[in-house]
Formats: C-alpha cells, structure tokens, sequence
C-alpha cells in the first residue's frame, strides 16, 4: 500500500524517508531537465546517489533497458523518481522486473504515482497494464516543488489530473445505484481539479494561485484512485494510442481531448452524467475550460500540432467512439 504526504519541505526530510525505507544507495530517476535534482542530492548527502536522468514522455522501452543496465551495475538498493509523469512512469517500469523501495516525489499533477497502471512504448506502439508491484511505498509532494512553475504547465498538467475522472465518469461504470459512491468519490475529485484549474490561469492573484496548487496536490492522488479502481474510457484509451505513436505529451493530449470528452459526458444523460453537471454548477463548463486552456497558450486543436484529417481512420481499431472524439478535437 501506498503511504502518501503532503507538506512544504518534504525534500529536505526525504533522507528519513529512505532511512525508513532501508535505502542508502538510491537510484535517483529524472528527466534531462535535472530539476529539483540538487536540492534533493543536498538532502539525501552523504549517501551515495546515482542518478539516471533519461526518463523521456511514455517511457520508451530503450529508456527502460538502460536505466535497467545503471541499475545493476550501480548497486543501488532502492529508486526515488523525480519529476512528472514520465520519471514516475520510469520507476514503475522498473518495478516490474526489481523488488526494490519506491519513493515517488512528483513535481506535476500527473497522478501516475497513485495508480498501479503502467505503460510502455514499443516503436509507434504504447502498451498499458496495471499490476500492484509499480506501486511506490511512500509519495512526497512539497508544495515548494511547484512553485515557479509556469501556469500553461500548471493547467496542462492539472488538465491530466482531471482526465481521471472524467474518463472513468465517461463510462458506464458508475451508472448503477450500487456505484453511487464510487461515482460520489469521482464526482467530488473532477469538481475540485476544475475550480483549481480555473484559479490557475489568474496570475493576477499569486495567493490563488498557490492555493489552487495544494487544492489540485490534495485532489490529484484522489483523481489517480478513481482510474485505478475503475474502467480506462474511450477519452484514456486514445489518449495513450496518440502519445504512443506521434510522441506527444500525455498532459498536452488530455487538455485538447477534455472539453470534448467533458460535453459528450454531460450531455449524454447517464446518471454520472448528471452527478456531474449538478455538481459543476454552471453552464457549458467545457467552455470555460476551453476558454482557460486558450488563455495559458494551449493549442486550439490536434490540426495545430500537424495531425490530419486522415488522423480519425488510423484509430479505427479503439471504435467508433474514439473516432468521433478524435474528430472533434482536430
């Protein structure tokens, strides 16, 4: 089970953590950008840290095969990730194959870290899996990491952290009275994650702003268990063929899916559907969310990131429905 934390200067005690753990030689996982990486080196001193700072977005299997190879030849007795969704996503894939100590110390809204699904890409190929032993033993998210951050990447990032629900509510999974509070539990994590999304675009309120990211820190592992427990929807699904097979970022390809995933939910009629609508309380929220997306500099549509018209009859084989949704947001 995973044990996760909430609180401003995580890193500076994530050695006692490790100590917990059992882990002196960690195998720090990060992306080339190394951010954060020396604060966290400083606070783990004087272990002895190696560092692989390969991770790439959908974590590519060459990538996975060479942190393996560091791994072993390192010695390391333990992983910390360090980053968004393609560190985390690294370190799960390690854990498929080495029973080692998992700390997750996120620094987007991904919510990889609080699920056991897991996927790696293969080519033009991407291929998705849940299995308990990716999970990591304890996640830190200090706030501090956030800081700075900027806002289209902010909303970005929180637009994956709303996918979750919206994705399981999109289903007809939680349809049944006897899912009620299952649907309860996904209504409640979407409803947070969209207001925290809309005070993240007012970079004229710093305070809000900062507010919004402890809201989207507390709704974001909330969102992840909503997915994990439920059914991947059409929304996820293609989600993960398009990451897979034109590189594009999981974060970006959830905001431009969103507002169309988020409509045909709620005007469908389901019963999640309608939890969902009574609890946004406004009109056309896909708008608003459209409209917030547009003011961080998000792309209008797939067509601005070089997609075709031909793009909707190469995602024949996830349905029709998976059509239609890529169709919308061309």
């Amino acid at each position: 089970m995973t044990h996760f934390e909430l609180e401003a200067g995580l890193v500076e005690r994530s050695g006692q953590v490790l100590d917990a753990l059992g882990v002196q030689r960690p195998l720090i996982l990060t992306s080339s950008s190394r951010r954060h990486l020396e604060r966290l080196l400083s606070a783990l001193s004087p272990r002895q840290c190696h560092v692989f700072d390969g991770a790439r977005v959908h974590v590519p299997r060459q990538v996975v095969e060479a942190a393996a190879r560091q791994l072993e030849q390192s010695g390391a007795d333990g992983l910390v990730s360090l980053g968004g969704g393609s560190a985390t996503g690294l370190g799960k894939a390690l854990r498929l194959e080495h029973s080692l100590p998992f700390v997750a110390i996120p620094t987007t809204f991904s919510g990889s870290e609080a699920t056991a699904i897991f996927g790696i890409t293969d080519g033009s190929s991407k291929r998705t899996g849940r299995d308990g032993r990716v999970r990591p033993e304890r996640v830190l998210y200090d706030p501090t990491l956030f800081q700075g951050l900027p806002a289209h990447i902010c909303v970005l990032s929180a637009c994956n952290a709303l996918a979750h629900p919206v994705s399981t509510l999109s289903t007809d999974a939680l349809d049944t009275p006897l899912d009620a509070p299952a649907r309860d539990r996904a209504v409640e994590a979407a409803v947070a994650i969209f207001a925290a999304i809309a005070d993240l675009a007012d970079l004229a309120d710093p305070e809000r702003v900062a507010a919004a990211r402890i809201a989207l820190l507390r709704a974001t592992p909330q969102a992840a268990a909503v997915l994990d427990a439920g059914i991947m929807g059409v929304h996820h699904r293609l989600a993960h063929h398009l990451g897979g097979r034109y590189g594009l970022e999981h974060s970006l390809i959830h905001s431009l899916l969103l507002p169309h995933t988020l409509k045909a939910l709620l005007d469908g009629g389901s019963a999640a559907g309608r939890a969902l609508a009574v609890a946004l309380g406004r009109p056309r929220p896909w708008q608003l969310l459209s409209e917030t997306l547009a003011a961080v500099g998000a792309p209008a549509g797939f067509s601005a990131l070089g997609l075709t018209a031909q793009a909707p009859s190469e995602v024949a084989a996830l349905g029709a429905g998976a059509q239609r949704l890529l169709t919308a947001a061309l």
